[in-house]
């Protein structure tokens, strides 16, 4: 009769041990203490959602762990709300009633959780821009300030900016040239400054420009690997720059012409034959 007891009502010390381990074991505690609570929020913040009464201690105990846990809390405080989204700023998608203080907050932990502020202001967009450059794509009114503030930190923001100018773009390739990929027919002379400042731009670029190719490969001649149409003259000027760059040469371009260049280039690239 005891085990029965024991099986099908655990004892405080069994519940307590239980949450120790597995904090969400806490949904099947019908008594619960502010002891028992503490133990499983400690163990697993999201406990909280089971906490039948969510005192102040312990709604902050879960959101200084896990500040997406704020979406359990009833009635959060302000102080609950403002520590949560200093912990997590997306938990701003679960705040009800926003202030400039827990919107600030918020964005300064994660630029992104600027998707969530319903009343932007400048000073909240320049944070959000500060924290993460490409919260930008969140910018109700991207004024060119914010852009540039944007570009300064990283060029692939210009992917969310939705008017660049062409200073923008320069800007974008100068702080990140793999930033070419986002911009819209770019001119052959930005592909050239991508280029010039990052080789490997190169496999960005959908126009084929034999003398750019020539350009990124005299840098560095593995972004062969990238070439898309067969073109002996630049494979060939590949394996003059650096005969193992035959490693990289697609299967389908290591023709018997190919092949044989780079045998008389260094016999020992022979291994990487295809």
């Amino acid at each position: 009769m005891i085990q029965y007891k024991t099986m099908y009502y655990p004892s405080y010390d069994a519940d307590l041990n239980a949450v120790k381990g597995n904090g969400l074991y806490l949904k099947y505690i019908e008594k619960q203490d502010d002891r028992l609570c503490y133990e499983a929020i400690k163990q697993n913040p999201r406990a909280i959602k089971y906490v039948k009464n969510q005192t102040e201690d312990l709604c902050l105990m879960s959101v200084q762990q896990n500040g997406d846990t704020l979406q359990f809390i009833h009635e959060p405080s302000h102080e609950i709300i403002l520590t949560a989204v200093k912990n997590e700023g997306l938990a701003l998608r679960h705040v009800l009633f926003q202030n400039a203080e827990i919107c600030l907050a918020a964005v300064m932990q994660n630029g992104f959780a600027l998707r969530y502020v319903r009343q932007q202001t400048e000073q909240i967009c320049q944070v959000a821009v500060q924290s993460h450059p490409q919260a930008i794509k969140y910018v109700t009114h991207q004024t060119e300030a914010l852009s540039y503030m944007a570009l300064r930190k990283d060029g692939i923001a210009i992917r969310d900016i939705r008017n660049p100018t062409s200073s923008m773009y320069l800007m974008a390739i100068e702080n990140n040239p793999m930033s070419i990929q986002f911009i819209d027919n770019p001119s052959k002379e930005l592909c050239e400054h991508a280029v010039k400042l990052r080789p490997y731009a190169i496999q960005h670029i959908e126009v084929f420009y034999e003398d750019l190719w020539m350009k990124a490969i005299e840098q560095r001649a593995f972004v062969i690997q990238f070439l898309k149409e067969y073109s002996e003259k630049i494979l060939k000027y590949a394996l003059r720059c650096n005969p193992l760059s035959l490693k990289y040469i697609k299967k389908e371009f290591q023709s018997d012409v190919i092949i044989n260049f780079a045998l008389s280039e260094d016999a020992g690239v022979k291994k990487y034959i295809r």
